[in-house]
């Protein structure tokens, strides 16, 4: 498919960031130049791909096929497949990152774009992708290299000795993804998810010594987001996260979230993982993975 063709990549999000530039890595494609943010950059960096920016407008010119992700924030990569469609001799190629707000990811001014072709990651269930892409778009499943690549990397990690007292929080941007996708008020938000972990941890702390809690951050989220919470629970040995997604998941027995992908890694590590959503919404992403439901999930039978 790319055998003379050049390719563009853009990518704006983390999640994209990752499965593009692993995409890139396995698959050997030579001919490519890259549109990215900053965000996105960094997690090219250190995944080893060769840096190859252009600008957007140039790479309409130059390029024959566009791969793009999508992102909950913007809508660079919207604007891009809609001036390809414009465009005869020209493909474009969304892959998949997560099925959650699939349709709202394509929509932009109240019409929905949809791209010449859809990858979806073996990883994602093809009944998750609504039929209206069936209709406009051709749906092919592909290797997720990321996953793959950090199944390997996982086993060479050593869990550290104070291991099963250590709990990880993946901390998500939920009230800013529902403002961009729903424009609904959620019930809860992140914040107010956190404050009931730690109610619970906090609880918990005074029958059984908890040795570290961690709060790994969402990439789209500030540093100082949390430091009331923290204040107030000062029983609680805090930290921010500064290590490696990796590196979070090897050292926590315990890992609390929403339902960030990052979750999902967090199982094949074989942590104990715990959604703090309802269980109608559990099941609806994780299906039949091995997820507690934090209302019923109790400290002491662990």
């Amino acid at each position: 498919m790319f055998k003379n063709k050049i390719v563009n990549f853009t990518c704006y999000d983390a999640g994209a960031a990752e499965i593009i530039s692993n995409f890139i890595k396995f698959t050997k494609i030579k001919k490519y130049n890259l549109t990215l943010g900053n965000l996105a950059k960094k997690i090219f960096i250190k995944n080893k791909i060769k840096i190859k920016l252009i600008k957007l407008k140039d790479a309409i010119k130059k390029s024959d096929i566009f791969i793009t992700g999508t992102s909950w924030k913007y809508s660079y990569e919207l604007k891009l497949i809609n001036k390809i469609s414009k465009l005869n001799r020209k493909k474009s190629i969304v892959i998949l990152d997560d099925f959650i707000n699939l349709k709202n990811r394509f929509l932009l001014k109240n019409n929905y774009i949809f791209p010449d072709e859809l990858w979806v990651p073996n990883n994602i269930p093809k009944q998750r992708i609504d039929s209206k892409f069936l209709k406009y778009c051709k749906i092919k499943i592909i290797k997720n290299y990321y996953l793959n690549n950090v199944k390997k990397d996982l086993k060479n990690l050593k869990k550290p000795k104070n291991y099963k007292k250590n709990l990880l929080f993946l901390s998500q941007p939920i009230k800013d993804v529902s403002n961009k996708f729903t424009f609904k008020k959620i019930k809860y938000d992140e914040l107010d998810y956190l404050k009931k972990l730690l109610l619970k941890v906090n609880k918990f702390t005074l029958k059984k010594k908890i040795n570290l809690f961690t709060i790994r951050l969402h990439p789209a989220e500030k540093k100082n987001k949390y430091n009331k919470l923290i204040n107030d629970f000062k029983n609680i040995p805090i930290e921010l996260s500064k290590q490696s997604l990796l590196n979070d998941i090897a050292g926590h027995r315990y890992v609390f979230g929403m339902n960030t992908n990052a979750m999902k890694i967090a199982i094949m590590n074989k942590n104990i993982v715990i959604s703090l959503l309802d269980k109608r919404k559990i099941e609806e992403f994780f299906f039949n993975q091995k997820i507690i439901n934090f209302k019923i999930f109790n400290f002491y039978e662990k």
